[in-house]
């Protein structure tokens, strides 16, 4: 695959800045509330002010970028139909100590960027995108980007999507995590989890759909899992691309159908590939699910380990190029 481009510094900024104080309210719009004036297309926006959160409810407000939780903390929160629209990089928590949360809510919420979100750049970022809610990059999106790094994301509810329309990366450095649930969707060119070594992500799916239009790597260089769970459907390519497991050597990935190991069985998801490739590394596919019977289209290749631990699975693709191990 096709490495992620080179994370830019959180330092590399605009000099028109403006900074959230959230002095008067949690209005966004009210002048009293921001240091530097009310942002617009010009500002870099900086909302670091913890326990004081900005709500953009209404109206659609643009700007070159923000960090929300710069050295101490900071939330954004868009709902009501408010939209946000940047055009250049953004950070959420860029120091190893900072907090940052952004939530998008409710149909017609919107926030666009031209540029990457770093979220969990070197501290601790969230998103959460529900109820409707929208949000695209057409650039990258990296969850848990530097070593040290804690990155989350969760997209649930009819309706609420999380569109990237160039690399997103789950666990680049640091630890990332997305969770897609009741109806929600995720669609990235290049879905990489655990990119570089000691980045460790993961990706659950449940009744909800994960799309990568190109490829989809679960442990690059690091750990990545995915798990696809009550009816939680992933795909490439329309069905017509490959998943890879552990694709470098010192790697991990895992492919979960139902429940992880150890944990109790659940209803399974679908994986919609021509076939699972098993790379350099140490690749597993788990079937721990309640489906019986359960059948697993796709081609499986490559040295790995399956591991069937609960349910019945059929396996309808040709396993004749599988060199790895079974246990049953």
């Amino acid at each position: 695959g096709t490495a992620l481009v080179t994370l830019p510094a959180a330092s590399a900024w605009a000099q028109s800045s403006v900074y959230w104080t959230g002095t008067s309210s949690s209005d966004w719009s009210y002048l009293g509330n921001w240091d530097g004036g009310l942002p617009d297309p010009t500002s870099s926006i900086v909302i670091d002010a913890p326990g004081k959160p900005a709500h953009l409810t209404t109206g659609s407000f643009s700007g070159l970028n923000f960090l929300v939780g710069k050295s101490q903390g900071g939330e954004l929160v868009i709902k009501d139909g408010g939209a946000l629209e940047v055009v250049n990089a953004n950070y959420v928590a860029s120091q190893p100590a900072s907090q940052g949360k952004i939530e998008v809510t409710g149909s017609g919420s919107t926030l666009g960027m031209s540029g990457s979100l770093m979220l969990g750049y070197a501290g601790t970022g969230e998103l959460i995108v529900k109820n409707g809610g929208w949000v695209t990059t057409s650039s990258n999106l990296y969850v848990g980007a530097l070593g040290g790094s804690v990155g989350s994301v969760e997209v649930s509810g009819t309706g609420s999507v999380l569109q990237v329309w160039s690399e997103f990366g789950v666990g680049y450095g640091g630890q990332g995590s997305v969770i897609l649930s009741d109806h929600a969707a995720a669609t990235g060119n290049k879905v990489s989890l655990g990119e570089e070594a000691g980045g460790v992500g993961s990706i659950t799916v449940e009744n909800s759909v994960l799309y990568a239009s190109e490829e989809l790597t679960v442990g690059r260089k690091g750990t990545g899992t995915l798990i696809l769970r009550n009816k939680g459907v992933a795909y490439v390519e329309n069905g017509s691309g490959t998943l890879t497991l552990a694709q470098d050597a010192g790697s991990t990935g895992t492919l979960v159908i139902g429940a992880p190991d150890g944990d109790a069985a659940v209803a399974p998801g679908e994986l919609l590939v021509s076939d699972v490739a098993f790379g350099n590394g140490t690749g597993t596919i788990v079937f721990n699910h309640t489906g019986s019977p359960y059948s697993f289209l796709p081609v499986i290749k490559g040295s790995g380990t399956i591991s069937q631990l609960s349910g019945t699975t059929i396996l309808k693709g040709d396993s004749s190029a599988f060199t790895g191990t079974t246990n049953i």
